[in-house]
């Protein structure tokens, strides 16, 4: 399989999110694409962050792929928990059905949305779009190296220190 990346990040702003919880989102839909496109398929992933009008900034994100696909009636039940669509072709592979409960919950829980498009023997793509608050990086940085001077200064901060040296030039 061949996995394909694309991103067009705004390095301006960093986005207050939660990092572990987008990170599962992309774990548990990159693990079926795989699970579920053959060998010699292709998985590609695609990120856009967009700063908004509403001072949010707007991320998309989509994972597609062009496996097996699924049929229009079990995409109506996908995010159900434990919910398989019933294949004998691929029963080695199966998973317990929650990983898609817990991206939907996961998004839902970040206020963002998630789509589904797919055709038995075309593929799949999910879809992700989703407002989240931000910072400016520059004042990330600041505020950073601040802390970094500030607990640099609080380590050594009464600390004693014996010198030695034994060239007289020194």
């Amino acid at each position: 399989q061949r996995l394909q990346i694309e991103g067009k990040i705004d390095k301006t702003v960093i986005p207050l999110v939660d990092q572990l919880r987008l990170n599962q989102i992309f774990f548990n839909l990159l693990s079926n694409a795989v699970k579920y496109t053959p060998e010699g398929g292709s998985i590609s992933l695609s990120l856009t962050e967009n700063l908004a009008t509403n001072n949010k900034l707007h991320f998309t994100a989509s994972v597609s792929d062009n496996g097996i696909g699924m049929s229009q009636e079990f995409q109506q039940v996908l995010f159900d928990p434990f919910t398989q669509e019933g294949r004998s072709d691929i029963s080695e592979s199966r998973g317990t059905g929650l990983g898609l409960a817990i991206v939907k919950k996961t998004v839902d829980m970040l206020g963002g949305t998630i789509t589904v498009d797919s055709k038995i023997g075309k593929g799949t793509t999910f879809c992700i779009a989703a407002d989240f608050d931000y910072i400016k990086a520059e004042d990330y940085q600041a505020r950073t190296a601040a802390k970094e001077k500030s607990a640099a200064i609080e380590m050594l901060e009464g600390a004693r220190i014996l010198l030695c040296e034994d060239h007289p030039l020194n």
